[in-house]
């Protein structure tokens, strides 16, 4: 096998499907609450959670900005649990994805770009790699499934075979 070329697109509900969900309040309803004083966009995405003893916990991550790496060296998947990050702020990052599976289909790798103001919640076994902060620094909420030592499966590319990012289409 020899390395595949991922283009970046623009991260959409649509586009992201397969993979999880993205977690915004653009084309959603709001239900007013508070008196009126605030909107709640409910569901935005189902915190997925399996295992004995494991529960959902909420976390928080600074992602440091650097270079946008030129190839892919690894990917993940979480069999166990979804896994959400959400940003506080509106810096947009990257998430490179291959669609949910015991091994990666490197036919359904693809990058997607943030606008800034969307999270994402990656579906239980989805194949990703860490979030990508060329930007600027994010923090991140993070809400996932407790004792992540048994809940990560990582798959390694031999350096000849790393799928290759293409900023090209990257805006910024």
């Amino acid at each position: 096998m020899s390395a595949i070329p991922i283009s970046i697109e623009p991260l959409t509900s649509k586009a992201f499907a397969v993979y999880g969900d993205v977690v915004e309040v653009e084309g959603h309803s709001a239900d007013p609450i508070n008196q009126g004083r605030a909107d709640r966009y409910d569901a935005l995405a189902i915190v997925d959670c399996e295992g004995a003893g494991n529960h959902p916990i909420i976390s928080m991550v600074v992602a440091r900005q650097y270079d946008l790496p030129k190839t892919v060296t690894f990917l993940e998947r979480h069999p166990y649990g979804s896994q959400s990050f959400i940003p506080n702020s509106e810096t947009p990052f990257l998430v490179v994805v291959a669609a949910p599976g015991e091994t990666v289909d490197e036919s359904t790798l693809k990058a997607f770009v943030s606008n800034g103001k969307q999270g994402i919640n990656y579906h239980r076994n989805t194949w990703h790699h860490v979030m990508l902060t060329p930007f600027g620094d994010v923090t991140f909420i993070v809400v996932d499934r407790s004792d992540p030592e048994s809940n990560c499966v990582e798959h390694w590319y031999t350096e000849e075979d790393q799928p290759i990012i293409d900023p090209s289409r990257l805006e910024r």
